[in-house]
């Protein structure tokens, strides 16, 4: 709706109105005589209006330096054309330049932006007649436009009046300009044809991007002349409105192109500023880690097992210090399908007997772990019953098999309606805030006559958009179910899902659809490292740079990491693999890290440690890392690769060689592998190693800047890892936390990673017999030669230990020693570190203090007998009473991730977090209990430490 009108021009011989700011940065629309011009300080579009009719005379960049990058379409081409069809499918087409202009109309929008509408005289055609408006937007401070269509028909013509296809921007374009059209495609896993898979692509012309904001367009430069911007339709102005697609005054709205600046004919220039206009337009992401149980379990889920799944992966993440995750998600294996057909009542997705509580009881323990739960469904019906069940399905009027790919119809408009309903029920019954919609269509279905879906067009097109604007209003009944919440909802599209851009408007992830969900490369290399890595990055390497999908890979899908008791990868990965194995991934900057872990594996070694360690540095460079691009070759000619990041003045650069053989590898900090042009003056720090020898060249004190060449002789394997910043790392490591382990031993936690080579560790009244590192590096742990004494103070003094930048500091600190790790109450907590208090409680009581450590922490029992624990302004509340004069325990702790959480009879009750409020030092004081509770309170026990799910059920069995 035009929200107001600045002036209008109307076309009368000789009559002018010109219009042009006054400051270029501001939008403007200039007209003359002949012209009329929108645009800003980055891009404008100009039109001739001789004769009445509206032709672009010139398409103007402004991003490109000095002078300007113009683009001429030739005479022939069209503003658009809309392609009809009769009732008896006879096409024609209403050509642009065969319509007249009436009037133009400029109107205010959004922020301090303008639109440009023209209006063209109503016309009839095929019996029909016609009212086409075309708009142009713009906003200030964009460096793009849009550009779309607004077609009327009269109601009782409606039926007469069908799309076929509409072109947005039918351009002919000059010999010799630089153009790009994505390639012609081999097909993607699963049989999805490269014709499909190719769909929603951008396409860039003299460093402008051209594309529509729907992700099935079909988007191609033909013979680099001709320009195809194509929306098929096969619709009825009567079946759009069948469908709510035309607005109150009865006009079809159509999909918007947006034209786009960049600041370089360059290819990875043009990208990088088309990805920040895909920043602007997609749902918001952060990084996400979440655990999902298909290579733990796969389809043997069940309720036990999946809750001892969420309850073991919660230990390994939070006593390492990971924060609490954004999903525990359910895989493959709770539909009733296959072995549990029979008992589904609802003759649709159903929980399975295996579920007896449905996803109450998952979700329920998520949420007490201040998580929540996410969901796999896989419309085509999964990958192992999908036949059975699309014939179930249909059998119950509940969908239809597509007998072309022996699935379900993922367009039947009843099984969309009913998908809908369920998706929402979960979303309000179990507060899903994770969707995993595995396997959408690979090819469109056999016709339906009773008019469910739709079936024609070219390569069946009119049904493929039907399905996805289908599903697009699924997922936006999804995110508007979610309230306030909507942008913490994740939806993930995986298998027979073309890889568009524009998708990223509603879903926050699309999977590789190039790669199998585990696979192995050997290139003579015969480790699973090796071979896993080898893999994935030459499948990112075909979907980069062979298919070329104009794709952020901060939005991609890959299935990892995997180390999963199904993937036959137990006991393969030592320590240093796995950590490798993890931060060649991160250099990937992917936002969606899905943790595909067993337990019992990642109890192996330090594997929880190594993992935690990862997590916090990719949360650490995450703005870095998601703006991750591909440099070297493929590796499975055993070449030499890796992955480059910059944001401001910082980079990190990952480098790998796949092969058996020494490699030389040569690469320049340019803006090709990402680096801001003209930046100096970077210190270079190593992050990780693997396979790496004794290097010749001492690079400390070097600064490295914009345009030099690194060249590199990688060992076989070998990995190096470098992060660049402009600011030197000058902190030397600090002590966060010193704790007494038993009598004999004591560790020494560091606030970052440390080098012990030259470090002196000394105990007062004590000597030191041994040392060790944990695999993150800041944990030292020192063995004693004699046995410490109860509730003694000890100082500590520390030397020579360094920072991988090589600052070092002495440092000193005392300590007490706590028998069996029990803080006496006149002692009382302190520090930043995990702690634990229990007690047994019996009372009526309610509003009563139960103990208190100074203004740090509080026990309560609030107005409704509630149990209330506050640490530092941090606080958890019991979601029963407990003063109900029935004996319990109580076990309250504060864990090494800063969550706090309250057990009650060995039970996790609640639990409570605050990125905000992460482990703020207590001020050391005694533990004061309310007497007056007398034995309603009892067995106080302090511990310096949090104890975890099992040894709280282990208190009450005792």
């Amino acid at each position: 709706m035009i929200k107001q009108i600045c002036f209008l021009l109307v076309l009368l011989g000789g009559y002018s109105v010109s219009m042009m700011a006054a400051d270029k940065k501001e939008v403007y629309i200039a007209r003359t005589e002949s012209t009329v011009t929108i645009g800003n300080e980055y891009l404008s579009r100009e039109f001739s209006l001789a004769d009445g009719k509206v032709r672009t005379r010139v398409i103007e960049n402004k991003r490109t330096g000095s002078e300007a990058i113009r683009i001429l379409p030739e005479v022939a081409s069209e503003e658009f054309v809309i392609r009809t069809l009769t009732a008896d499918s006879l096409a024609s087409d209403i050509y642009s330049s065969a319509l007249s202009l009436q009037e133009i109309q400029v109107a205010e929008e959004g922020k301090d932006g303008k639109r440009l509408i023209f209006h063209y005289k109503n016309f009839r055609h095929q019996g029909v007649d016609w009212q086409v408006d075309m708009v142009l937007e713009l906003e200030k401070g964009k460096h793009y436009m849009r550009k779309y269509l607004e077609i009327t028909v009269p109601d009782s013509q409606r039926h007469l009046a069908r799309l076929d296809y509409i072109d947005f921007e039918p351009m002919n374009l000059p010999e010799g300009y630089a153009v790009w059209t994505h390639p012609v495609m081999e097909q993607g896993v699963g049989g999805i044809s490269g014709y499909y898979i190719s769909l929603g692509q951008p396409v860039y012309i003299q460093g402008m991007f051209f594309g529509l904001e729907f992700p099935a367009a079909e988007t191609e430069i033909e013979d680099s002349q001709k320009v195809r911007i194509r929306y098929y339709s096969g619709k009825s102005f009567e079946m759009l409105a069948s469908e709510g697609r035309l607005g109150e005054s009865g006009t079809f709205t159509t999909w918007k192109e947006v034209i786009g600046a960049t600041r370089s004919t360059d290819m990875d220039v043009i990208q990088t500023d088309f990805f920040s206009y895909i920043h602007d337009i997609a749902v918001p992401v952060g990084f996400r880690i979440q655990y999902n149980s298909w290579y733990d379990f796969m389809l043997n889920i069940n309720e036990n097992n999946i809750l001892n799944s969420f309850r073991e992966v919660e230990r390994g993440l939070t006593q390492n210090g990971v924060r609490p995750i954004d999903s525990y998600v359910m895989d493959d294996g709770w539909n009733a399908y296959g072995p549990w057909q029979e008992e589904n009542k609802a003759k649709f997705w159903s929980f399975n007997s295996k579920f007896p509580n449905e996803l109450f009881t998952p979700s329920d323990l998520s949420h007490r772990l201040s998580s929540d739960c996410g969901l796999w469904l896989g419309p085509r019906g999964g990958y192992n019953y999908f036949i059975k069940f699309a014939r179930f399905l249909e059998e119950n009027g509940n969908g239809k098999l597509n007998r072309n790919s022996s699935d379900i119809c993922t367009n039947h408009k009843v099984y969309c309606e009913k998908l809908k309903t369920f998706f929402l029920d979960c979303q309000q019954r179990f507060d899903v805030n994770y969707w995993k919609l595995d396997g959408f269509s690979a090819r469109p279905p056999q016709p339906d006559p009773q008019g469910n879906y739709i079936s024609g067009g070219y390569q069946g097109m009119y049904y493929v958009t039907e399905h996805w604007e289908r599903w697009i209003d699924i997922f936006q009944a999804m995110r508007n179910q979610r309230g306030e919440k909507r942008n913490d909802l994740w939806i993930n599209l995986t298998c027979y899902v073309n890889p568009s851009p524009w998708f990223l408007q509603w879903g926050n992830s699309v999977w590789m659809q190039n790669s199998q969900d585990i696979g192995r490369l050997n290139v003579k290399r015969l480790s699973q490292l090796d071979q896993l890595l080898s893999y994935r990055d030459d499948r990112y390497f075909d979907f980069v740079k062979t298919r070329a999908f104009q794709f952020p890979l901060a939005h991609l899908y890959n299935h990892d990491p995997i180390y999963g008791n199904t993937a036959n990868l137990a006991g393969k990965m030592n320590d240093d693999e796995f950590r490798t194995y993890l931060m060649m991934m991160a250099t990937r900057g992917t936002a969606f890290w899905e943790l595909y872990y067993s337990y019992n594996m990642m109890n192996e070694g330090q594997k929880w440690v190594i993992n935690a360690d990862v997590l916090h540095w990719i949360n650490d460079n995450y703005e870095i890392l998601k703006h991750a691009k591909l440099i070297g070759q493929t590796p499975v000619k055993g070449t030499p690769y890796g992955y480059s990041a910059w944001s401001g003045q910082e980079g990190i650069i990952s480098v790998r060689n796949p092969s058996d053989e020494v490699k030389e590898f040569d690469f320049t900090l340019d803006r090709i592998i990402g680096m801001p042009e003209g930046l100096k003056g970077l210190y270079r720090t190593s992050v990780w190693t693997y396979r790496t020898g004794e290097q010749k060249e001492d690079t400390k004190d070097h600064l490295f800047g914009y345009g030099e060449q690194i060249s590199l002789s990688l060992q076989p394997g070998e990995v190096r890892i470098w992060k660049f910043s402009t600011v030197p790392d000058k902190e030397p490591p600090a002590l966060r936390i010193v704790k007494t382990a038993s009598p004999t031993s004591l560790t020494v936690e560091f606030n970052e990673p440390v080098m012990l080579k030259d470090g002196i560790f000394s105990v007062s009244g004590n000597e030191i017999t041994a040392t060790s590192i944990s695999a993150d590096r800041r944990v030292v742990t020192l063995a004693l030669a004699r046995e410490m004494e109860k509730d003694n103070k000890y100082r500590l003094n520390i030397s020579g230990v360094k920072d991988d930048a090589g600052n070092t500091k002495a440092l000193r600190t005392s300590f007490l020693y706590f028998e069996n790790q029990e803080i006496p109450v006149l002692t009382g907590i302190s520090g930043g570190g995990d702690f634990n208090v229990s007690f047994r409680l019996k009372t009526d009581k309610n509003a009563v203090s139960l103990l208190r450590q100074g203004k740090d922490i509080s026990v309560d029992l609030d107005a409704e007998g509630r149990l209330t624990f506050v640490v530092k302004g941090l606080k958890v509340v019991s979601r029963q009473p407990v003063n109900n004069n029935k004996e319990c325990i109580v076990s309250l702790c504060r864990e090494k991730n800063g969550m706090l959480k309250i057990y009650l009879d060995g039970e996790l009750e609640q639990s409570a977090y605050d990125a905000a409020i992460v482990n703020p030092e207590i001020k050391p004081s005694s533990v004061i209990v309310n007497t007056s509770l007398g034995k309603a309170f009892g067995e106080l026990k302090i511990m310096n430490r949090a104890l975890d799910y099992k040894e709280n059920k282990n208190m009450v069995l005792k």
